[in-house]
């Protein structure tokens, strides 16, 4: 059975060269992709950048970049920011 192979990235410190995941939501570079915001009650509740400014942020560190990548990088974001998991208070990410 043949996997393809796939890339590993590690987390950048944020305003690094890189994807970085922290309690304040996932930036790329200086860029943020999604934000966290806390709620009345400690529950966090996370804000997604709408596809076209997921692609200027693509375009300005990769290049540009096909509509199919950036909708699934902002499908992916918008499915983690509805998980409840990391909207708890006893949330962190892992570094």
């Amino acid at each position: 059975m043949n996997f393809p192979i796939e890339h590993m990235f590690r987390l950048a410190p944020r305003g690094g060269a890189g994807l970085a995941c922290d309690e304040t939501g996932v930036a790329l570079g200086a860029a943020d992709l999604a934000r966290v915001h806390l709620e009345a009650g400690g529950r966090r509740r996370c804000e997604v950048r709408p596809p076209g400014d997921i692609g200027r942020v693509l375009k300005a560190a990769y290049g540009p970049q096909p509509d199919a990548v950036v909708h699934r990088l902002h499908r992916g974001l918008t499915r983690t920011a509805r998980c409840p998991d990391w909207r708890s208070q006893d949330w962190q990410p892992n570094h």
